[in-house]
């Protein structure tokens, strides 16, 4: 999902604020096969290795989740929403966090919206309720597409909630995003971005070139 949104919103901060940033987006992956793609690995070496980052946005997508997930060192597969998935998943999420507080990066969290297809959908929203939870108890941004679409509940619609548009938000496998769509997800997310003045800066700050939260991006999961 992130492979859509995070091209526009690179250039969007360049064009503004001058700002390079990073895209890590990589398809088909997610936190429930670390064996696969190891996305807290992945993002740790990454915070560890340049300091310059001081946002990490963070916006994975749902086919690889409705199954069974395999526990950190190995055993039997754990039931898709069990107790126990849903704590070792909770807890690859608060890994990424925590991470990214150490090295006082601050986290946008976006959380995926309504699917076209109803398993699919309620699938999300269990998954977008441990985001919201994680996120916001650290005092991290969550920001819901189902919001910036307008979806009402559990509803599902190509296009904006509210009727106010014909023009397509999602793809035709009603899970991805029209070109639409990302650029409204990159608009939110870019809203929420602001460069902190040479003169907003306190005198005992060294690096005047830095930027505050709402603040920079630089990973895109």
């Amino acid at each position: 999902m992130m492979q859509g949104v995070a091209p526009l919103l690179k250039r969007q901060l360049q064009t503004d604020y001058n700002i390079s940033s990073i895209d890590l987006s990589k398809q088909s992956t997610g936190l429930a096969y670390p064996k696969f793609f190891n996305w807290p690995q992945t993002i740790a070496n990454r915070l560890a290795s340049d300091d310059s980052i001081k946002l990490l946005v963070v916006f994975f997508r749902g086919l690889m989740i409705l199954g069974t997930c395999p526990p950190d060192g190995g055993g039997r597969y754990l039931k898709f929403a069990s107790e126990a998935w849903g704590t070792l998943y909770r807890a690859r999420i608060a890994s990424i966090i925590d991470n990214a507080r150490q090295h006082n990066v601050s986290v946008i969290w976006i959380g995926p919206p309504n699917m076209r297809k109803q398993k699919l959908s309620q699938g999300m929203a269990y998954l977008n309720q441990l985001y919201r939870e994680e996120a916001e108890k650290t005092g991290e941004i969550y920001l819901s597409v189902n919001d910036m679409f307008k979806y009402e509940k559990d509803i599902y619609s190509d296009y904006i909630g509210d009727g106010s548009s014909r023009v397509k938000l999602r793809a035709g496998d009603g899970i991805h995003f029209s070109l639409k769509g990302q650029q409204i997800i990159a608009q939110q997310v870019f809203s929420r971005i602001h460069l902190q003045k040479v003169d907003d800066v306190p005198d005992d700050v060294t690096d005047k070139n830095m930027v505050t939260p709402n603040e920079t991006i630089n990973a895109h999961p």
